[in-house]
């Protein structure tokens, strides 16, 4: 179950009360201050980003208590500093992506990962060790190699990590200072008015809708700019390359979303987010009903390219993810075996052909 931004603390739960089946893992959540007074089921929908009301309260029936045991039901006020017991059938954790990492470059400072898609960044409730923060300690022992930045779990490709402090301190200012250029490949159904152009739409956290984590394209929200260009038509597909130029969540989903061309496979932005939710309630497994509308298994995002100076000896540098073959084998599918020939040469360190 993932939670707001700020976590609940680590608390040791009490004695589980009777009511509760014995093979429920137990999951605190304490109210701040600022929360007091809500429902119980509006406060689990806020701190828990994809829920909303209507499942928070289905949680809450399962089985919720307060710190003394006593069941609690969805219309309960909660107080400041209160503890909630949410009990919830454990998830298991999810088998290891089908692919192993790829290290497409290391050195002393830099190292140029290929996560592929269905790996998570860092450790979760549900992802304890598949992650490729346990890869970096793995592969680098006593050392203090980390990642740069993020990438979703279901989005393959280039991940940029440092080997230790000096070069990450380097590696993240390079991103503030935006002189990191990331190129995405993206799979959308239907295809852009344009084939060139700049998508600039603030986005936001949505209001409306089941899925909370969801973004949306809306005035009051933050500015958000990206920069794509379709490469090829494939059948009831289009590949889009996507240079996001801001750095927000979902961004190059949401925006290609908001032209009315979401990625094949995203559970969040197509089908208005409705598979999302059939797929967390089935225990984040696949079924051949959620397969056939999703086409793919995961999103079709794949982090390309990645140009940036060195960290620490300054010449720039442009690296290149191999497509993957779920994505590619789709693509050649509707456009035929030369379809690569589409794709613009990858030589040089700038994008290629941008308005």
């Amino acid at each position: 179950m993932t939670t707001a931004d700020r976590p609940a603390p680590r608390l040791v739960p009490p004695p589980a009360p009777a009511w509760v089946a014995p093979d429920r893992e137990a999951i605190p959540f304490v109210v701040p201050p600022e929360n007091a007074g809500q429902r119980l089921d509006r406060f689990l929908s806020l701190r828990i980003r994809w829920l909303s009301r209507s499942r928070a309260q289905r949680i809450i029936d399962e089985g919720a208590a307060d710190r003394g045991g006593r069941r609690l039901r969805p219309s309960h006020r909660v107080l400041a500093e209160e503890v909630i017991w949410v009990y919830r059938r454990p998830l298991p954790e999810p088998p290891p992506p089908d692919l192993p990492v790829g290290v497409l470059h290391e050195d002393d400072a830099l190292v140029v990962l290929d996560k592929p898609a269905g790996m998570t960044m860092h450790p979760t409730t549900r992802h304890r060790a598949n992650t490729l923060t346990c890869f970096l300690r793995q592969r680098y022992p006593g050392t203090v190699a980390r990642i740069g930045h993020r990438i979703d779990r279901e989005t393959s490709g280039i991940v940029l990590a440092a080997r230790h402090l000096e070069a990450d301190r380097a590696l993240k200012s390079l991103f503030e200072r935006r002189l990191v250029e990331k190129l995405y490949l993206a799979l959308v159904r239907g295809r852009p008015a344009d084939r060139v152009g700049v998508i600039d739409l603030p986005l936001a956290q949505t209001r409306d809708g089941p899925v909370h984590i969801r973004m949306e394209a809306r005035a009051d929200g933050l500015p958000s700019r990206t920069r794509y260009r379709v490469l090829l038509e494939a059948g009831p597909y289009a590949l889009v390359a996507a240079e996001p130029l801001t750095g927000r969540q979902h961004q190059v989903r949401a925006h290609l979303a908001a032209l009315g061309c979401p990625l094949v496979g995203d559970k969040i932005y197509d089908h208005n987010g409705e598979i999302f939710l059939e797929w967390l309630a089935g225990g984040g497994r696949m079924t051949d009903d959620l397969r056939a509308r999703l086409v793919l298994d995961r999103q079709a995002l794949h982090a390309w390219t990645v140009a940036l100076p060195h960290p620490t000896l300054g010449d720039r540098r442009r690296f290149t993810a191999p497509i993957p073959a779920d994505i590619a084998t789709l693509v050649e599918q509707h456009a035929g075996p030369g379809w690569r020939d589409a794709l613009p040469s990858l030589a040089r360190a700038a994008p290629p052909d941008w308005p």
